[in-house]
């Protein structure tokens, strides 16, 4: 779902102009672990984010781990403690959808765009629960 997000002209949700009110970016860590990751953090300037009113959504699936690759330190962490990580989320959230809706126009205006949307949604739903549910089998 996130590289489908991508080509749709998605950004990262870690790469938002206002990250810095939610999340705090280690770019110490980042260049000592992944050097070749840096730009995936680098902070977009605000004409480069789409504003779509919504506020960080850490649960997104546009949003990176906190920890890249078991045992390593995180490169991100919640603002709010200092602390609290978070892992991959694979899904699309309802707000990624209404993000990726005023992304391209008027939120319920192309009605196309978002029945595909709501599709991938219900799809992606239904085969990570068939995974995680024997009786689906």
């Amino acid at each position: 779902m996130h590289e489908v997000l991508h080509a749709l002209g998605v950004a990262h949700e870690h790469q938002r102009p206002d990250r810095d009110d939610t999340i705090i970016v280690d770019d110490a860590e980042i260049n000592l672990q992944y050097p070749s990751l840096a730009d995936q953090f680098t902070k977009l300037p605000s004409n480069g984010w789409w504003d779509s009113s919504h506020d960080l959504e850490i649960g997104s699936s546009m949003m990176y781990p906190s920890i890249l690759s078991t045992g390593d330190n995180p490169v991100m962490v919640l603002k709010s403690d200092g602390t609290t990580q978070w892992g991959n989320h694979g899904a699309m959230t309802t707000t990624d959808a209404l993000q990726e809706g005023c992304f391209v126009g008027a939120p319920w205006g192309n009605i196309i765009l978002h029945t595909f949307f709501y599709t991938l949604i219900f799809l992606h739903t239904y085969f990570s629960a068939r995974k995680k549910c024997s009786f689906l089998h």
